[in-house]
């Protein structure tokens, strides 16, 4: 089976989504940014997702 680039974004984009709806379920969860489009986090390679806390 061969698989795309699209293919590996478009799982990626379901694991963010997946994981974010976990931490959201948490109830120590604050909340959760997805930063991955975000130019200020791209040079220090974060993780897609971030916990913010105010």
């Amino acid at each position: 089976m061969t698989y795309t680039v699209h293919d590996a974004l478009e799982v990626a984009n379901l694991a963010a989504a997946d994981i974010k709806a976990r931490l959201c379920s948490k109830p120590e969860t604050i909340s959760v940014v997805n930063v991955e489009d975000d130019p200020d986090y791209q040079p220090h390679s974060f993780g897609t997702l971030k916990k913010s806390v105010f």
